[in-house]
């Protein structure tokens, strides 16, 4: 009796070209893709409720957002066309399809993908902390938002709102604590 006998040898040959490429039902496929998941959404979670609904850009920031946002669409969307793009002479729906959707598409993606930075760069850079007070008043929540109190906000010269679950009364006056850069704001505290 042969022990230890390489099962190598027992192979077929299709099987040879399936060990050049990671098996997506392997564990060293699955644990780093399940682990690195869980790790973009908690982080996403976090930067959402800790930054992204404090962090207000100026105009001049939201002005760059917008044209950086535009620029890289267009880059990504023309690299799509030209490389990816299954564009055939006989089918002209489906190219009117793919060349109008694509940039809009690349421009959504490009939005959501270029705020994280630009509200880390608000809320992580230094800037002058002050306080005022000012009137306010409850804004109720929806589907995707929550509810909480809305407020003039003189440095950015527009209506911002701020989540709060404890507010009473439906209007009244509010101390507003935060952080002023030249970028934007970052709302550090309230209270009623």
């Amino acid at each position: 009796m042969v022990v230890g006998v390489d099962i190598a040898y027992n192979r077929r040959p299709q099987d040879k070209d399936k060990g050049a490429n990671l098996n997506k039902n392997s564990y060293r496929y699955l644990v780093p893709l399940i682990f690195g998941t869980l790790l973009s959404a908690s982080l996403l979670v976090t930067w959402h409720s800790h930054i992204y609904s404090r962090t207000f850009f100026k105009p001049d920031l939201q002005q760059s957002y917008l044209i950086a946002s535009s620029v890289l669409a267009i880059i990504t969307s023309l690299g799509m066309l030209f490389f990816k793009a299954n564009i055939t002479p006989g089918n002209t729906l489906k190219n009117i399809k793919i060349i109008i959707c694509t940039p809009i598409a690349a421009l959504i993606v490009c939005m959501l993908i270029l705020v994280i930075p630009f509200s880390l760069s608000i809320y992580l850079s230094t800037g002058t902390q002050s306080s005022y007070t000012t009137a306010y008043k409850k804004t109720s929540g929806g589907r995707r938002s929550c509810s909480g109190i809305e407020f003039f906000e003189p440095e950015l010269n527009k209506e911002i709102k701020i989540c709060r679950s404890n507010v009473i009364d439906n209007t009244g006056q509010v101390s507003v604590y935060k952080t002023s850069t030249h970028n934007g704001i970052v709302i550090i505290g309230t209270k009623i």
